[in-house]
């Protein structure tokens, strides 16, 4: 399986801020290839595959994320593997909720810089 394009995700994502890297914002190529890759870490989806190798994407938004959520004032993240794991976990929760916003009648509210990360109530619209 293809892996993602950590040069074309910084060209279309990340040089367009940290609001770019939420999933409401992420063109539908990127909500897919991300999903795509957190499903292949988080549940081992191909026992054959190296899961580690579809990291550098989904952390590539997390750290960005991160950054934007500490404004200008910080210069640098850490976290601990049960954090990044709750990112990875909280992450992909997030685009499922952003992909049944866009393929159905459903209209959960998305996550802000603000919310993301957090344990949010989700209000649901019907359309």
């Amino acid at each position: 399986m293809e892996k993602s394009d950590l040069l074309k995700l910084k060209r279309e994502v990340l040089d367009h801020g940290a609001e770019a890297t939420l999933p409401v914002n992420l063109p539908d190529l990127w909500l897919e290839l991300l999903a795509r890759d957190l499903d292949m870490l988080l549940d081992g989806v191909d026992e054959d595959c190296d899961g580690h190798s579809y990291l550098t994407v989904p952390l590539a938004i997390i750290v960005h994320i991160l950054f934007g959520k500490q404004g200008e004032i910080e210069r640098q993240v850490s976290f601990s593997d049960e954090d990044l794991h709750n990112y990875l976990s909280s992450l992909r929760f997030e685009i499922a909720l952003e992909e049944v916003r866009r393929c159905t009648d459903l209209s959960p509210e998305p996550a802000t810089l603000k919310t993301i990360f957090t344990n949010r109530k989700v209000n649901i619209k019907i359309s």
